[in-house]
């Protein structure tokens, strides 16, 4: 073999192993599950963010199931939560009240204030959980 050769062959070698980088980079990354059989009830003091529109907490800390839940306080007042991560690769969404809509900001798949994949990627709709404002100043958060 001579330079020329050697050369080459490093060539290709190279560009096949950046291909199967690329291509396994490209791949869709594992989506967290969306919890399921959800029944907790929260005290609503405990987070003052809830307290006015455009509000949201991540139940991360909350200890509701095992985390995997936004709360957000729409524009009318309302409690709404749906499950965090995007369904496009897992990314956690964030409530923009502007638009009272759930976005990803990783890729820009937005969901509506239920859920609902309305544009961008993203393979399918948030998992969308009820929540109720009890007298008691607490709130429950339940699967449907």
């Amino acid at each position: 073999m001579d330079r020329k050769e050697f050369l080459t062959s490093i060539g290709f070698g190279a560009a096949g192993v950046f291909i199967a980088s690329c291509i396994g980079g490209c791949s869709k990354s594992t989506v967290p599950p969306s919890l399921t059989n959800i029944n907790q009830t929260i005290k609503l003091s405990d987070y003052p963010q809830l307290a006015n529109p455009g509000g949201m907490i991540y139940t991360d800390g909350v200890k509701v199931g095992n985390s995997g839940i936004i709360v957000a306080r729409n524009t009318s007042g309302a409690l709404i939560a749906v499950s965090q991560y995007c369904t496009h690769e897992g990314g956690t969404v964030q409530y923009d009240q502007s638009g009272d809509d759930f976005f990803c900001p990783r890729h820009g798949a937005t969901f509506s204030d239920t859920g609902t994949h309305v544009s961008g990627p993203g393979s399918g709709s948030l998992t969308q959980y009820l929540v109720t404002v009890n007298t008691d100043g607490t709130f429950t958060i339940k699967s449907k």
